[in-house]
Parts: structure tokens; sequence; C-alpha cells
């Protein structure tokens, strides 16, 4: 292994040692192996990945632990939300 993937190896694990501690500074946290596997989990979700995949991608045995991983937006439900009322309405017409 080279001494650069090992200084590498190390800050994550600096990094994530201080986030479960909470002691790193926000702009750092939100760096952390964690915040990017939510990071992840969120985008996979808002590109249209099937949510399953996204669960066998990050390794979870519950669906549920992968919902939690995702965090829609809220414009993306609104609009989610207003299509669904619009097609029930046509189809009642």
């Amino acid at each position: 292994m080279s001494r650069k993937s090992k200084i590498a190896i190390a800050e994550k694990e600096r990094i994530t040692r201080e986030y479960t501690a909470g002691n790193l500074p926000r702009e750092e946290a939100a760096r952390s192996p964690h915040c990017l596997r939510h990071t992840c989990a969120t985008l996979m979700q808002k590109t249209g990945q099937n949510m399953r995949d996204v669960q066998l991608i990050l390794r979870h045995t519950s669906i549920k632990t992968t919902a939690r991983y995702s965090h829609p937006d809220m414009d993306d439900l609104k609009a989610a939300n207003t299509e669904y009322v619009d097609e029930l309405m046509h189809k009642s017409q």
C-alpha cells in the first residue's frame, strides 16, 4: 500500500472517529463517510434508481434502513402529489 493510500485511510478513520464523537465542525462532518452514504442514496433515488437496488448497493438488510438514508426533495414530493391528484381528478370526470 502506498504512503498516500495510508494517509487517506488514516484521515478517513480520524474523520469517522471525530464525527461519531460529535467533535467535527459542521463543514467537515458533512464530508464524513456516513454523510456521503446518505448523499449517495438520495442522489440514486432522485435519478430514478429502484429502492431495492439502492438497498443492495448500500448493503442494507432492511429496506426500512435504506428509506431512512434517502432524503426526498420536497419540491419533487409536491410535484408527484400534484400529478397524482390531477390524475385522480381526470379519472373521476
